[in-house]
């Protein structure tokens, strides 16, 4: 006799990721803090470590209330990789009303930084990893 199986296909609504903009950061020699603090200073944030995501990436946290906007930092590279394939060190994650932000100028002051290497947008849905991320509750911003 066989044995059958019933199989269940998980269909998650991703329409969620058109309010998402992600930057990755090539910086090899810029600790995350150096990091946040030239976004602190040039931007005139206010990132702060929130708990580390998956328990080993560092994640600091600030948020934009005019823009509606959550900003995130997001180390990829210790203990490894989070992303092997992205050739970054760093994320800037991006959730809330993102049409109305310049990212264009930021990529621009990002790129002005001290040992930045470059900088440039990737595609989240390419990542089941970083979508993910988003799944959590308090990634986007109360309105």
């Amino acid at each position: 006799m066989s044995e059958t199986k019933k199989v269940f296909a998980l269909n998650i609504d991703l329409e969620f990721l058109d309010n998402v903009y992600i930057l990755g950061i090539q910086a090899p020699l810029l600790p995350i803090h150096r990091l946040a603090y030239f976004l602190n200073r040039d931007a005139q944030w206010d990132l702060t470590r929130t708990d580390d995501y998956l328990d080993a990436y560092a994640l600091l946290r600030h948020t934009l209330p005019l823009e509606r906007l959550n900003m995130f930092l997001l180390e990829n590279k210790i203990p490894t990789p989070l992303i092997p394939t992205e050739d970054c060190d760093y994320f800037l994650l991006a959730c809330g009303e993102i049409d109305h932000y310049d990212f264009g100028a930021l990529t621009e002051l990002i790129e002005s930084m001290e040992s930045i290497f470059s900088v440039y947008p990737i595609d989240v849905k390419r990542h089941e990893t970083l979508q993910n991320f988003f799944l959590e509750d308090d990634r986007f911003p109360k309105i």
